[in-house]
């Protein structure tokens, strides 16, 4: 983790501050409140069993991996992932959008 909270070796689900260890738990032993269903869904995982918890820790722990390893180190340093093309059209629905509402702001017609 990049705040340095773990040590490499330790798994995610040793870090006693966060809710993490919870999802890996059996559906009775986690709090009411705990909505495990659509993370497992998110990730393709189709049931809330020990296998599909196992899947989703490894999830983690490989996408960890990564981070340490500085493939995901272009999101912390900006603000879009993908092609340039991609990136130009996000910058231009953002301005249209800046714009309409500056236009919106004034009370005049485009």
């Amino acid at each position: 983790m990049r705040a340095k909270l773990l040590r490499a070796e330790q798994k995610l689900r040793e870090y006693a501050w966060s809710s993490w260890p919870a999802y890996l738990q059996l559906a009775e032993q986690r709090p009411r409140w705990l909505r495990v269903d659509r993370l497992l869904g998110e990730l393709g995982i189709p049931r809330d069993s020990v296998a599909g918890r196992e899947e989703l820790e490894n999830y983690l722990e490989v996408r960890r991996a990564q981070e340490e390893d500085g493939e995901l180190k272009r999101i912390r340093r900006g603000w879009c992932l993908g092609s340039e093309t991609f990136k130009q059209e996000l910058l231009e629905q953002a301005k249209a959008r800046t714009m309409d509402e500056r236009v919106q702001k004034l009370n005049i017609e485009p």
